[in-house]
């Protein structure tokens, strides 16, 4: 851990170290938060509820753009999804910069409007706390902000 030492507090000048800066590193708080998700995380039903919901999630929003008519791409791993309004394949950045990334901002405001929080253009990031019912709420609200978006 002496690697970690920022240098002006350190005795031994010239040796290496390691930067390691950030907001929250090293809070008391940040590492109970931390410790008792891992403490969660060890429960395999807890992981394996939460990739579920993960994949619910992704499923359910393909299935709603779907069903409004829109050409998009939905994908993610575990509890993260994505989304973006295009009908070529998302394999790197460029197909992301090529979609319709303004109306995608348009369904993103309209979502926080109606309570879901998402920063626009972002990915969607579940936590152990989402249930079905909040994909449900979710789900219904990007119906919603589609239709409102085309408006």
């Amino acid at each position: 851990m002496e690697l970690l030492t920022p240098r002006a507090a350190r005795s031994w000048e010239g040796r290496p170290y390691v930067f390691h800066g950030g907001t929250y590193n090293g809070t008391p708080i940040a590492i109970a938060a931390g410790m008792a998700v891992i403490d969660l995380l060890e429960d395999a039903s807890s992981f394996e509820d939460w990739m579920t919901v993960g994949e619910i999630l992704r499923a359910q929003v393909a299935g709603a753009l779907a069903e409004a008519g829109e050409e998009a791409q939905v994908f993610g791993r575990g509890a993260v999804a994505d989304f973006y309004f295009t009908g070529e394949a998302i394999r790197s950045s460029r197909e992301i910069w090529a979609s319709d990334l303004a109306r995608r901002r348009a369904v993103d405001y309209h979502l926080l409007a109606a309570g879901v929080y998402n920063a626009p253009l972002h990915r969607w990031h579940l936590s152990l706390a989402h249930t079905e019912d909040d994909i449900a709420r979710s789900v219904e609200a990007l119906r919603a902000a589609v239709r409102a978006a085309r408006a």
